[in-house]
């Protein structure tokens, strides 16, 4: 089954304390901000975080719940400390043609871990979730297609 890829936009947010869940903001491609509407769904196709080291952690995350905590579920994309400590400071990530779904009607939230520079920046696209209520895995949704 194929989507229509919809309304294209980019996402960014910059900031030195992202110690609480701050959504990003998203642009269309004239560079106006946009406000999902409650039946829409951001499907991200490549986000781009960097961070001082001192952020240790960044989450990408639906806050689903408003509560500013990567419950469950939620998170998208995390850049932080692996095994050995060591700390990645840029990261990259290309979810593919089809993307990686976001909660209906609610932009991505990010959180840090600490204090410190985190700049995140990315592309996706807007597409109809049909139904606010819906909980579906948007691959599977009917977008009127």
């Amino acid at each position: 089954m194929e989507y229509a890829q919809g309304r294209v936009v980019r996402v960014e947010l910059q900031s030195t304390d992202l110690t609480t869940g701050t959504p990003v903001k998203i642009y269309d491609e004239d560079a106006n901000e946009v406000t999902l509407q409650p039946h829409e769904r951001l499907i991200l196709r490549e986000v781009h975080i960097s961070s001082e080291q001192s952020t240790d952690d960044v989450t990408l995350f639906d806050d689903a719940d408003d509560d500013n905590v990567v419950d469950d579920g939620e998170r998208l994309f995390h850049v932080g400390s692996d095994t050995t400590g060591t700390t990645e400071v840029n990261r990259d990530r290309d979810f593919g043609p089809e993307g990686i779904a976001c909660a209906i009607g609610i932009p991505p939230h990010v959180i840090a871990s600490a204090a410190g520079e985190v700049v995140l920046t990315g592309t996706g696209y807007i597409v109809d979730g049909k139904t606010p209520t819906a909980r579906l895995d948007w691959k599977e949704a009917d977008f009127g297609q």
